[in-house]
């Protein structure tokens, strides 16, 4: 969905997705309306939380994942990110010499990044828990 152009006086439909009674202020989301379902799934989440997923793709910035529990997306290939920092605790060139297309894996939940609308996650996070468990 592109960003909408709204000005004062505009009547729209927005989801709230956070409110700061002591400064009396409420933050809005027009994705959140337009895609319910989605800020619902991820609403839910909790950091550390693990999850699991299919890597749906990879980009020069990140890997997008397709959780299993997450509903569809309209624009991304998933609801989950992983940036190239959260990767690998190794060195490497492109996230392809660290996950396939397909590959299955868990990851940890950081945060629900509700300007992207999307789970953001580690997936060296994970990592670190197995070698020290």
């Amino acid at each position: 969905m592109a960003r909408a152009e709204v000005k004062v006086g505009d009547h729209i439909t927005a989801g709230v997705i956070a409110v700061d009674a002591d400064r009396g202020r409420v933050r809005l989301s027009i994705a959140a309306a337009a895609n319910r379902e989605l800020w619902h799934f991820l609403s839910r989440l909790r950091p550390g939380e693990v999850v699991s997923g299919t890597i749906a793709a990879i980009e020069r910035f990140g890997v997008f994942v397709a959780l299993d529990d997450g509903p569809g997306r309209p624009v991304f290939p998933g609801v989950g990110f992983i940036s190239m920092a959260e990767l690998s605790w190794h060195h490497f060139d492109s996230a392809a010499e660290v996950v396939q297309v397909g590959q299955r894996v868990s990851c940890k939940f950081l945060q629900f990044d509700t300007s992207n609308g999307e789970a953001r996650l580690s997936l060296k996070a994970v990592a670190h828990s197995a070698r020290r468990g």
